[in-house]
């Protein structure tokens, strides 16, 4: 078992201590303590290649273990050709920047069910087949993980079971990416019990084979969520926002786990993700 923490996106500590680039972030990740960074794209790919090259340097000097996060607004699920287009070149250009940062893992949204879930899932497995079949030219020795997250809100695409399906189109390229707090928030809080997460770990091991729990990606936070699923992401030192922490360490122990836990708190998402780890190290011991 071996488990590696950081955050996504910069913490409010990192801007405290008078950063201004994010270019800085493995060498303070280092400094911290934590092993991984993932680069949040979510509005887009708002810099160059040169930008890209360094930090893939600078993570790998560093030793920290890099994943980008592609555009909330990519929908696997369009019907609409142009746009389908254009999500492939959204994924393609991830590629493309994830190479040149030394990540080794891109994590994306499935997209939105609103017209019915069985069509929604059926027309992002036809379009992530065709994204996968460039891949294979693209990456043939499979350098690159494609994390598919799990939904935060009801309407979206992203169940357990929907993302099972999207990895057997390619078991050895295609992970899951389970954002814990985003299940426990569509589950109306559902995430309390160790047996909780077990049940979704035994899953992925019984449909993607026990292999794939050797290179988990995983989202965690507290959340704060409605009747429709997750509202915002909250803090650990906020009461009564769940998920749980403690269980879900003990379930990846009991099922000899290894991979990466991202933390998303709002803000302190570093000294979460090491509140995390310290508790890993607790356990270990």
């Amino acid at each position: 078992m071996n488990l590696q923490f950081g955050p996504a996106g910069s913490p409010i500590r990192f801007k405290e201590a008078g950063y201004k680039s994010t270019l800085e972030m493995p060498n303070w990740l280092k400094g911290e303590g934590l092993q991984a960074f993932e680069y949040a794209c979510g509005r887009g790919y708002v810099f160059g290649e040169d930008f890209a090259k360094e930090m893939g340097e600078r993570a790998l000097s560093a030793g920290i273990s890099m994943s980008l996060h592609a555009p909330y607004y990519i929908n696997l699920a369009t019907e609409d050709d142009e746009r389908k287009e254009k999500v492939l070149t959204y994924l393609k250009d991830a590629v493309k920047f994830a190479k040149m940062m030394n990540a080794d893992r891109i994590v994306f949204h499935p997209g939105g069910a609103s017209k019915g879930r069985e069509q929604a899932l059926f027309n992002a497995q036809n379009l992530l087949n065709s994204f996968l079949e460039w891949m294979s030219e693209e990456d043939p020795n499979q350098t690159i993980l494609l994390g598919v997250e799990t939904h935060g809100t009801k309407n979206q695409l992203g169940n357990l079971d929907e993302l099972i399906a999207l990895c057997k189109l390619d078991t050895k390229r295609m992970i899951p990416v389970i954002d814990w707090a985003h299940l426990h928030a569509v589950a109306n809080g559902g995430y309390a019990k160790k047996d909780d997460y077990l049940l979704v770990l035994e899953a992925i091991a019984t449909q993607l084979g026990d292999p794939l729990l050797q290179r988990l990606h995983m989202h965690f936070s507290a959340i704060g969520y409605g009747p429709s699923g997750e509202l915002r992401h909250r803090t650990f030192a906020e009461p009564n926002y769940g998920p749980d922490r403690e269980p879900l360490l003990q379930a990846l122990m009991e099922m000899n786990a290894s991979g990466r836990i991202i933390c998303e708190c709002a803000g302190t998402q570093d000294v979460d993700a090491l509140f995390l780890q310290n508790i890993y190290k607790n356990m270990i011991k």
